[in-house]
């Protein structure tokens, strides 16, 4: 088997501690922040780590300074969807960065989602956050 994506919930404005934490382990890890006066990440409490469930010791994660929990269910890790690896890197630099801003929507503007694990689905612009940030609003 080879390594997969799983996400990690770190603690309340932690999660360079826990990537280092994790990176210091051998694991690889995304977490994507956005530019402005004071980084903020891209996917607050949220970061991303890849590893071998059949070969490494990953319950360690659970263990590590700035770490919440690893999500599962029923003790097992849920790997991510490759394809939403994929793209989050395609719009982050080398150094974890949100390349630039992707977002131009307006408050209750209608959009569809054409890309990603969500995609075909319609949503509505509940809020904008920043130039770099938007809350959706997602009709299953």
């Amino acid at each position: 088997m080879m390594c997969q994506w799983y996400v990690v919930k770190t603690k309340p404005h932690q999660e360079r501690r826990a990537s280092l934490n994790l990176r210091n382990q051998n694991f690889k890890v995304i977490s994507p922040f956005i530019k402005k006066i004071n980084c903020e990440p891209l996917f607050p409490s949220y970061i991303f780590v890849s590893f071998d469930i059949n070969k490494d010791f990953w319950p360690k994660i659970n263990n590590s300074y700035g770490v919440s929990r690893l999500l599962s269910f029923s003790g097992i890790p849920k790997q991510l969807d490759n394809n939403f690896i994929c793209q989050l890197k395609q719009i982050i630099d080398e150094d974890g960065f949100v390349k630039k801003s992707l977002f131009n929507f307006k408050t209750n503007m209608n959009v569809q989602i054409n890309d990603g694990p969500f995609k075909g689905f319609f949503a509505n612009v509940v809020k904008k956050v920043s130039n770099e940030r938007v809350k959706l609003m997602i009709d299953f």
